[in-house]
């Protein structure tokens, strides 16, 4: 099920959906949170909503999770930066 709302969470970040796109990967971290891609995507909600503090702390949990990938936080920064959020 954690994966359905992964691919579901994808879909409406394609279509700027943010509110659904998080709503989505909240529920898939709730169903596995010691899975990256799930932080993965709920850090890049929050960066597309602006909320750096909220991005942090998904970055932090996305850190610590069993699957880490530094490419996951390049990703993030690489998008962070065509925002212009520093």
């Amino acid at each position: 099920r954690a994966q359905l709302h992964r691919l579901l969470c994808h879909l409406h970040l394609q279509r700027d959906d943010i509110v659904s796109a998080l709503t989505h990967a909240k529920e898939a971290v709730a169903l596995n949170p010691l899975q990256s891609v799930s932080h993965y995507y709920m850090a890049r909600c929050y960066l597309q909503q602006g909320d750096v503090p909220a991005t942090l702390q998904s970055l932090d949990n996305l850190a610590s999770a069993k699957d880490f990938s530094s490419a996951a936080i390049y990703n993030l920064a690489s998008i962070a930066q065509t925002q212009g959020i520093p």
